[in-house]
């Protein structure tokens, strides 16, 4: 029976998929792939560049272009990188930056072997941030927001947190869910 039910499917392999695989192939190729764009990117559009400023601006409420934006976002990682480098001499991390970058990822000190301890960590770094939030911003929303696991069922498939909005009215606080699973691959350098 096995042995039947084998030679039934490699015939069905044979016969009917590995055609209609080559069918789809060749329609990829000559059809779909021939009737896109050359160039990806709203900015390849006529107006598109003036369309991803209008939205840049109405996203970020900055009056600025896309140019000004990556220019400060260049800048941005070079004045990081020049920080980091200022820590490498103070540590006297011996290694390039590189290798810092990978002691950053690996040394057992950015790790905790807990979830409570985990969560813990995630809550002041949370609440170290709250603070300093209004040298940077206006306006902050006055919902709160709760820490918590991401469900077990779901953590090993998830990204390492992410933010689920309360309600509008008040009625609901945010939460921030954190993944607990798999500790020894979540140094709190990742986020």
């Amino acid at each position: 029976m096995q042995a039947e039910l084998r030679t039934e499917a490699a015939t069905l392999i044979h016969k009917q998929i590995n055609p209609a695989y080559k069918r789809y192939a060749a329609w990829f190729a000559d059809t779909y792939m021939s009737a896109c764009r050359k160039e990806a990117g709203l900015s390849s559009l006529p107006g598109g560049r003036a369309a991803y400023d209008q939205l840049l601006r109405y996203y970020t409420s900055l009056d600025t272009d896309a140019d000004t934006v990556h220019a400060l976002g260049l800048s941005e990682v070079e004045r990081i990188q020049a920080e980091m480098r200022e820590i490498i001499e103070e540590v006297a991390f011996d290694g390039d930056f590189a290798a810092f970058l990978e002691f950053l990822r690996s040394d057992e000190q950015f790790y905790k072997t807990n979830e409570q301890d985990y969560l813990n960590h995630v809550a002041w770094v949370a609440k170290s941030i709250d603070g300093k939030l209004p040298g940077y911003f206006s306006r902050l929303p006055s919902n709160p927001y709760g820490i918590k696991p991401i469900p077990a069922q779901t953590a090993p498939r998830t990204a390492t947190a992410y933010y689920q909005p309360g309600a509008s009215d008040g009625t609901r606080a945010g939460q921030y869910f954190v993944n607990t699973y798999d500790l020894s691959s979540r140094p709190f350098t990742k986020w």
